[in-house]
């Protein structure tokens, strides 16, 4: 009643939760931000728009946390995180690796800077065996499960989990 029932060709809802990390607060906080735009604009109704527009602040707010998440243990990998900046949405594990070495992580420790960012929902195994990509959210945090998939599907691939847009290449803010 508040909102249109399709982007597009996507159900309103199913395009919300599928640019959050699966997370209930997450969806809460797009859809706020959706309702917000809609406010700012003297919109009676969510309108389309409002939704990308808060696609765009929503990606904003989760980059940055995701960043500012990180920086406190690991501030290395926080750094890597901007080394994805117009990357393809799917890189190979070697590149995730050359680039995680680019910012200074020592190489013994790229698998483990790997891993963080596949728990983290950054970074998630192409074509899982739904056919859709697979990240740490859709295997239920099951670490083991995930880096099988990581090794093993699709010539050892990685799908980047894009913040501000679900377009064919990673483009952040």
């Amino acid at each position: 009643m508040i909102a249109p029932t399709l982007i597009g060709i996507e159900d309103s809802f199913e395009y919300m939760l599928n640019r959050t990390l699966w997370r209930p607060r997450d969806l809460l906080q797009f859809i706020n931000a959706a309702i917000q735009v809609a406010v700012d604009r003297s919109h009676e109704r969510v309108q389309v728009d409002d939704i990308i527009q808060a696609e765009h602040s929503y990606s904003e707010d989760m980059l940055l946390a995701l960043v500012y998440e990180i920086e406190d243990t690991h501030p290395e990998i926080a750094r890597a995180i901007y080394e994805f900046q117009g990357a393809p949405r799917v890189v190979s594990l070697t590149e995730v690796g050359n680039r995680l070495i680019q910012v200074g992580l020592p190489a013994d420790e790229v698998q483990k800077g790997i891993e963080l960012l596949l728990w983290y929902g950054f970074l998630g195994a192409e074509h899982g065996t739904e056919g859709e990509d697979q990240y740490a959210y859709n295997v239920r945090y099951h670490m083991p499960r995930l880096m099988h998939l990581v090794e093993t599907t699709g010539g050892t691939v990685l799908s980047i989990r894009h913040f501000a847009t679900h377009s064919t290449s990673a483009r952040f803010l």
